[in-house]
């Protein structure tokens, strides 16, 4: 039988029967350099290089990633500088199934007569033993407490992110890209905590807070750092103010389609010609007044409200849910859903203009998305195809725009009134413009479920001809105020 198997077999045998009647705090030994005393890395490295064993069968599956030794050839040298050192039991020889014994043993916390229970030979005492393994490796020093920096209180708007807020940490014996960042609300009704976005590598990092639908007030976020032994933490205070350009007046139809009064104002239309992925039908930017306040559907038209409506449902996902936004309709049968809808004495309704849909989308933004300019905040407000699952969700599962809005950006693309033109822009007129009125493609905003972000961007725009229809496509309203 080869003479290692045997070797490591007589090892069990003295780990495995012996007494268990003392448990003492681990010896300072850390041959991997990692901050830590375990006899599952440190001790196993030792017993080993004892055996023989060098290159990768001396380091599978024991060495921690996070040391300062980890490649077999450092491992060896610093081995090896240490074996005159390793006779602990004083009988003139270095064995794995004595000293390598002893090593593993005292690691696994071992003292007094279950440290040499089993080992025969012994030239010395437990208490020279215990010298002898004490001086094995330079003494380490206590796992020192990660630190955090303080951080700033932050205020925000209603449905709008935090800017992102810079925090350092830092420990002596951890890398820093090794320590667990966790964060809790003292209010996770206002900011739940997975609405807590960290970012960022090495000391530096920053933490986006992001409140939950309509909520206003203050939270306590406590920010802790561990490196899996100790831990320290901070805490920020972040206010969501009510204000802004939020408007609170709500409608509600008996078909369950839910409405938002939108003010009238003024707003930079198109994108900046540095905005990246832009094309050149975004521009160029120009100032639009919207004269008159409207209400805008805070979702888009569901199944089960086009079924009521119309009595079928013409969707390509029919078993989504009667509240996933219906698609495979074309402009051409939204207008026929219009004549329907407005002839049950419920108000007077209309797709929004393209104006109109970006004056909603950007709710008071300038940034690509309402979210801001930070791509990767985009799974908390939008469907899309990093993570839709190539399908339509229920509407309003995700958080809303800063004016309450569900869905701008993702899900399905949305049919607006406009006819398109590509240089409508440089011709605009500045007041409550409504596209062009000699083309026969129509315009689409806000991106689908397939979409990439870049044509999530509020200023994005895509058209087709109007009895054009997909599983990407769908609307939402205006409701036309009454005087």
């Amino acid at each position: 039988m080869n003479k290692y198997i045997i070797i490591f077999c007589i090892l069990i045998h003295f780990l495995l029967f012996i007494p268990s009647n003392t448990i003492s705090a681990p010896l300072t030994l850390d041959i991997d350099d990692n901050g830590h005393y375990d006899a599952l890395t440190d001790g196993l490295l030792v017993t080993r290089y004892l055996m023989g064993m060098r290159g990768s069968s001396l380091i599978q599956n024991v060495v921690d990633s996070t040391g300062q030794r980890t490649d077999a050839a450092t491992l060896e040298e610093y081995l090896a500088a240490i074996k005159a050192n390793l006779d602990l039991d004083c009988d003139g020889t270095v064995t794995a199934q004595s000293d390598g014994v002893l090593i593993m043993r005292r690691l696994f916390g071992f003292s007094g007569s279950a440290l040499t229970t089993g080992l025969n030979g012994l030239q010395c005492p437990i208490e020279t033993i215990l010298k002898n393994i004490n001086a094995l490796t330079p003494q380490i020093s206590a796992n020192h407490v990660p630190t955090i920096s303080s951080m700033a209180s932050q205020t925000t708007s209603l449905n709008t992110p935090t800017p992102p807020i810079g925090f350092t940490i830092a420990d002596q014996e951890t890398s820093v890209d090794h320590l667990t960042i966790d964060g809790h609300s003292s209010n996770t009704t206002l900011i739940p905590d997975k609405n807590l976005f960290f970012e960022g590598t090495g000391g530096s990092r920053t933490m986006t807070a992001i409140p939950a639908n309509g909520q206003s007030g203050s939270a306590t976020i406590t920010l802790s750092v561990s490196d899996g032994k100790k831990q320290t933490s901070t805490t920020v205070t972040i206010t969501v103010t009510p204000g802004g350009n939020t408007v609170d007046d709500t409608l509600t139809n008996r078909f369950g389609m839910t409405f938002k009064l939108l003010p009238s104002g003024r707003f930079t239309m198109g994108s900046p010609a540095n905005e990246p992925d832009r094309d050149l039908d975004e521009g160029p930017q120009h100032t639009v007044t919207i004269s008159t306040p409207f209400y805008m559907q805070t979702t888009e038209v569901t199944q089960g409200q086009w079924q009521t409506i119309m009595g079928s449902n013409p969707s390509n996902y029919p078993d989504c849910d009667r509240n996933c936004p219906v698609e495979q309709v074309s402009w051409d049968d939204i207008q026929r859903f219009l004549s329907n809808l407005n002839a049950k004495g419920e108000g007077t309704y209309r797709l929004p203009t393209e104006a109109e849909w970006e004056y909603a989308a950007r709710a008071g933004t300038t940034t690509p998305w309402s979210l801001g300019e930070r791509v990767n905040l985009m799974g908390y407000y939008a469907w899309y195809d990093s993570n839709s699952g190539s399908k339509t969700h229920p509407v309003a599962q995700k958080l809303p725009n800063p004016w309450g809005l569900f869905d701008m950006h993702g899900n399905v693309w949305e049919w607006v009134e406009d006819g398109y033109d590509p240089n409508f822009y440089a011709n605009s007129p500045q007041t409550d413009p409504t596209g062009s009125s000699s083309s026969t493609n129509r315009v689409a905003r806000g991106g689908s479920w397939g979409s990439l972000s870049a044509r999530l961007r509020s200023a994005y725009r895509y058209n087709f001809v109007p009895e054009y229809y997909n599983s990407y496509l769908g609307f939402r309203l205006v409701r036309i105020p009454t005087l």
